[in-house]
């Protein structure tokens, strides 16, 4: 259902969306696209898609020129509007931003969990959502196609990292399993099922930089990183619960030799990193949605979303 609310005081960017092909699966891959309109919308209007309020709307044209694309890659069982505000920010930062809802891995779909069609399939709905926005004619004349980028968080985090490169060690996931048998997420498939049949990590070479927060990274050995050649910059929290830093996104910073920073979220658990909730959302996600005593997701995000933007901006140009 959408409905029109008052605006915020943050400028308004156009929405659309793009509705691309599953190169993995039979369903279509939704992508939702945030840029920076030509002139500015009514600033009285914002656009709620339930739970989500987005400060954007649909319709206008692109802002003159070309744009650095920006892909974003939602956690599991996530959903292409559950960073929002990132993208919001960085459409006002100049940047078309395309938001992949990952058919088979999200809040409507989990039919892929635990097969190579989520765990290596993912970065070919990337690269297929890269393929969606450069074909829309509307968006796709004003992306600057030698400057693309992708963000992820969570199981989108590990995918940002397979589509810079990285190739992912399944056998790793026994051993791990071993040490934190009472890691009832990650553990709850004893092995990778195949599905597709021979399905190799994927690489597309137009991606050249990759933002990745709180990543799985329990299948990355020491070795995995050694084809990565764009510039990555790690973000996580230090109580995550959910993906233990020492497991997961430790050796991510240990092993990765293209690494240009980092950013440490003190106190925060695993969810911090998703877009602050509607009350409506946190009614019914309260795992999502609630932070530890003392920690101000609001104020958290305005500092990560600067230093992605900035790291955007200075390894893709404005």
């Amino acid at each position: 259902m959408l409905t029109v609310q008052p605006a915020p005081s943050a400028p308004i960017v156009g929405l659309k969306s793009i509705e691309g092909r599953d190169p993995i699966g039979p369903a279509p891959l939704k992508v939702l696209v945030m840029y920076p309109p030509a002139t500015p919308f009514a600033a009285e209007a914002v656009t709620e898609l339930a739970p989500y309020r987005l400060e954007g709307q649909f319709g206008g044209p692109v802002a003159e020129g070309v744009h650095p694309l920006v892909i974003i890659s939602h956690g599991h069982a996530g959903s292409r509007l559950g960073h929002h505000d990132l993208a919001e920010h960085l459409a006002r930062e100049g940047f078309i931003v395309a938001s992949v809802e990952h058919a088979g891995d999200s809040w409507s779909d989990q039919s892929a969990f635990g097969t190579d069609r989520a765990m290596l399939g993912r970065a070919y709905q990337v690269s297929a959502a890269i393929d969606a926005v450069l074909a829309d004619p509307i968006v796709g004349p004003h992306v600057d196609a030698p400057h693309i980028g992708v963000t992820g968080f969570s199981a989108g985090g590990y995918t940002a990292l397979t589509v810079v490169g990285a190739h992912p060690d399944f056998t790793r996931h026994a051993k791990y399993c071993q040490r934190h048998p009472e890691d009832e997420e990650v553990c709850q498939v004893k092995e990778l099922k195949k599905v597709i049949g021979d399905l190799r990590p994927m690489f597309d070479p137009r991606v050249k930089a990759a933002f990745v927060m709180a990543p799985l990274g329990v299948f990355f050995g020491p070795e995995a990183f050694i084809h990565v050649k764009t510039p990555v910059f790690l973000a996580w929290s230090d109580s995550d619960p959910v993906l233990l830093p020492a497991e997961n996104a430790e050796p991510v910073q240990k092993h990765l030799k293209t690494l240009v920073g980092t950013h440490v979220v003190t106190g925060a658990g695993h969810f911090v990193f998703v877009a602050p909730c509607s009350a409506e959302l946190a009614a019914d996600a309260k795992v999502i949605c609630e932070d530890p005593v003392g920690v101000d997701r609001v104020a958290v995000h305005r500092e990560l979303n600067q230093k992605v933007s900035g790291f955007f901006k200075a390894s893709l140009g404005p």
